[in-house]
């Protein structure tokens, strides 16, 4: 019989797999948040294009922000509507936690700004 190389096994293949899976993980994650943030901004962008009342628009947004896991709170949701122009600013602020293995160790605090 051929005799194999390493045929006593190795750890350093185990080691270098759980380095790729804890990377992994940790950039699940750590993006989580920014991605809830940029589909939060693109999904106000179009509420706010709608031609509705500030009330309605808050309301739509609102829930839009609960739909994706964002602790918003109604009171950090702000809507000025300009008569004369038309235009919209949105302004918003929360605070997103992040958990690593079941321990929250991150704050992250987020805000969008948005003027149509």
């Amino acid at each position: 019989m051929r005799k194999i190389n390493n045929q006593r096994g190795s750890v350093g293949p185990l080691i270098t797999i759980l380095i790729i899976v804890i990377i992994f993980y940790l950039g699940i994650k750590l993006g989580e948040p920014y991605y809830r943030m940029y589909s939060l901004k693109i999904d106000t962008a179009s509420i706010v294009n709608l031609d509705i009342s500030q009330e309605d628009m808050q309301k739509r947004i609102y829930k839009t922000a609960l739909d994706n896991d964002i602790p918003l709170d109604i009171n950090n949701l702000i809507i000025t509507k300009d008569p004369e122009t038309g235009r919209v600013t949105v302004d918003m602020k929360w605070t997103d936690i992040i958990v690593l293995f079941g321990h929250p160790v991150i704050k992250i605090a987020h805000g969008i700004n948005l003027t149509k």
